[in-house]
């Protein structure tokens, strides 16, 4: 039976390989964006390795997702995202009010 650590190691490099074998790229090329040696991005796809905190912040940014997702496989929960679309939704009902507000005072 393996250890908790090694589980969330091999997951999180599971779900960093996951991410760069959808977008087609090379360890060669991702590695090099992140700042690491291709063996080195070989042994975190591995889960011989985990990836530094440097590393989970440029792979988060390199292929637009959380660095949440990448540690736990998890989303976003259901109730920020609820917030975020209604904090949204707001932006672009005040939006269209300075639209209205524009088109008025150029009359």
């Amino acid at each position: 039976m393996e250890s908790r650590e090694k589980q969330i190691k091999r997951e999180m490099g599971e779900r960093l390989r996951f991410l760069r074998n959808s977008e087609g790229s090379t360890q060669e090329t991702v590695a090099m964006a992140l700042g690491c040696t291709a063996d080195h991005l070989s042994r975190i796809e591995n889960g011989e390795r985990g990836p530094s905190f440097g590393i989970l912040l440029e792979a988060g940014e390199y292929y637009h997702v959380s660095i949440d997702w990448i540690l736990t496989g998890c989303h976003v929960s259901d109730s920020f995202s609820r917030q975020l679309i209604k904090i949204a939704d707001e932006l672009k009902m005040l939006a269209k009010g300075q639209e209205t507000m524009n088109v008025e005072n150029d009359k």
